[in-house]
């Protein structure tokens, strides 16, 4: 194999594995993002149920302020 032809294949296939690993952890970083925080939205889900039921067992009515 001639060495330019071997060392543009070595630079291109290096040039791909950089390419690849950035979109990898591109991507991990943005599902991160959505699994926080659709974690968050959970979490707050609970806690607001909690507190109806809370509210609820003690004889409030919900949404009423007194």
């Amino acid at each position: 194999m001639h060495p330019i032809k071997r060392k543009l294949i070595m630079v291109g296939l290096a040039l791909g594995t950089v390419a690849g690993f950035g979109s990898g952890i591109a991507s991990m970083k943005c599902r991160a993002h959505h699994r926080r925080a659709h974690f968050k939205h959970y979490v707050t889900d609970v806690c607001a149920d909690a507190v109806r039921q809370a509210d609820r067992s003690k004889g409030k009515e919900v949404g009423s302020r007194r």
